[in-house]
């Protein structure tokens, strides 16, 4: 994707003639609606009827059962994906699908992520003595103001629980069940595998981190950080719905049979080969919006995990070790909204003791 949108803006220029406007026309250019082209699509209602109705199959459209599935169900699926569906009905994309991501706009943290690529390809020209400077160094990247992630409460995550024990797809169950109460990142969860399940001792160690990468494909790596990797205790109700998923995991591997890739991974493609952390966060958060929560993002449920801990008084150092922070004080800087109910609570504590005291003393 940096290619792709590096490319046709500068990449017509010879590498000496690139100049600090050159390069500033190009962050304005990446700061308009249509740049960020990661566009879903989510089904209409009667889609699943129409489907039904002319007796498409998933093998006719050159799709899996799951990807047919959850496009029925209203799950955003790719562009692609969507365009097959659309042309085997014989039917308009826009008559079926509702896109999602049109208005989005690229975040000021990926633009500098753009200028910082080609700052070093233009680093590296200067090393060469191709260039006498680079010009990067002459530009300010765009300013990165705080963005606030929105988190669920207590009374909210019991109800999302409940109905994602009502979903037929236990994927999105056991998905939604391991952020809510591990609050791991996305790569961390494609990345797991049933050997880092302890489920006589209800440990979860956390060891790597899975991501696309363009021209790579997936990739596995260690984790985040050196804090990144972790043993981390996991609640009762999460290791009985691992059992269960591990149970359906094994029914799936028989019914591939002679196709399955045996990967050890807890999430996978229909096969058993490693499935992108892009697939797991779609399942999620069509869920989260099914659910009416369009404002929370899968790194939301991280966010909530982390805050409802701190908020019910876990203490930072425990909670940091298992966000997987390398300081306890990133997580006191990103999480200070949670800190402020234990304060509370200290400070009803303190009135309870000695205001109770400075009160029968004043008789």
């Amino acid at each position: 994707m940096l290619v792709e949108r590096i490319v046709p803006s500068i990449g017509h220029l010879k590498v000496a003639r690139i100049q600090p406007h050159h390069l500033i026309s190009f962050m304005n250019d990446l700061k308009l609606k249509g740049a960020y082209h990661d566009i879903k699509y989510i089904s209409k209602p009667g889609l699943s009827e129409i489907i039904r109705i002319s007796k498409l199959d998933a093998h006719s459209i050159g799709i899996h059962a799951n990807t047919l599935r959850n496009a029925k169900v209203g799950s955003m699926i790719s562009s692609v994906t969507a365009q097959k569906i659309a042309d085997a009905l014989h039917m308009s994309l826009r008559d079926l699908f509702t896109p999602h991501g049109l208005e989005k706009t690229l975040s000021a943290q990926t633009i500098t992520h753009h200028l910082r690529c080609v700052s070093t390809v233009l680093s590296t020209a200067v090393e060469w003595q191709v260039i006498v400077s680079n010009p990067c160094d002459r530009v300010k990247a765009p300013r990165q103001n705080k963005k606030k992630i929105n988190y669920l409460e207590i009374d909210e995550v019991q109800g999302l629980l409940d109905e994602a024990m009502k979903l037929e797809d236990i994927r999105v169950q056991t998905a939604v069940l391991i952020f809510l109460f591990t609050g791991i990142r996305k790569g961390e969860l494609a990345g797991l595998e049933w050997s880092d399940i302890d489920f006589e001792k209800q440990i979860m160690s956390i060891e790597r981190n899975m991501q696309y990468i363009r021209g790579l494909g997936l990739v596995t790596n260690s984790t985040k950080t050196d804090s990144g990797f972790r043993m981390i205790s996991i609640s009762a109700s999460l290791i009985e719905q691992l059992k269960r998923y591990n149970t359906w995991q094994k029914e799936e591997r028989l019914r591939a049979g002679s196709q399955w890739v045996d990967r050890n991974r807890l999430f996978t493609r229909w096969n058993g080969d490693y499935i992108a952390p892009s697939t797991v966060y779609h399942w999620v958060k069509s869920f989260l919006i099914q659910q009416g929560h369009d404002d929370i993002t899968v790194h939301g449920l991280r966010h909530t995990n982390i805050s409802v801990l701190l908020s019910q008084g876990v203490d930072l150092i425990t909670a940091s070790r298992r966000a997987g922070h390398s300081r306890p004080s990133t997580t006191a800087n990103i999480y200070a909204h949670a800190l402020r109910k234990p304060d509370e609570m200290a400070a009803d504590m303190l009135e309870g003791l000695l205001g109770k005291k400075r009160s029968v003393e004043a008789i």
